[in-house]
């Protein structure tokens, strides 16, 4: 696994630089996220056209629907308009692992198979053309958006998968 390598890695220096902060009196702050997890919050009454189209774009298309995102300029600027019909963080690996392993499943030779052990998902993200480990930026820089029902993935092909949700 060579992403949850470079994770570490990541993890050990981050401890690394706080250390070295505090022992200088200082403080460390942590570089801004590359990851957004946006949930829809409120329905469609009263809601201007453009504010719909962009609920759209942003696949949250139902309430309580939520996407994973990457941050970049065109992203905040739909998000600020928004604003009060979605709310916003930006996960940690860890909670973004939590999530997939609580939540989701696949299909693997026809058969629905819980998403709860990295050898499964990677067999099931094998069929589909994908590099994952659970919690993983490099899964999440493809679209993936969160329904009621379903982890929905968007392959290199370009053809919506589904890895639909445990219940």
């Amino acid at each position: 696994m060579q992403h949850a390598k470079e994770y570490e890695a990541q993890e050990k220096e981050l401890i690394q630089l706080k250390r070295e902060a505090k022992l200088k009196g200082g403080f460390y702050v942590n570089p801004e996220s590359k990851l957004l997890f946006i949930i829809r919050v409120r329905g469609i009454n009263a809601m201007r056209p453009r504010t719909r189209k962009i609920l759209q774009l942003l696949r949250l298309r139902q309430i309580f629907n939520g996407a994973f995102l990457k941050v970049n300029k065109a992203t905040m600027n739909m998000l600020h308009l928004v604003e009060p019909h979605v709310t916003y963080g930006y996960p940690n690996p860890k909670i973004v692992r939590e999530l997939i392993y609580k939540r989701s499943y696949g299909k693997l030779n026809k058969q629905r198979v819980a998403l709860t052990d990295d050898a499964i998902i990677e067999q099931v993200c094998i069929i589909f053309h994908l590099r994952f480990h659970a919690g993983d930026e490099h899964l999440i820089s493809m679209p993936v958006a969160f329904t009621g029902e379903r982890l929905w993935v968007n392959s290199a092909s370009s053809v919506w998968k589904t890895l639909s949700m445990r219940s």
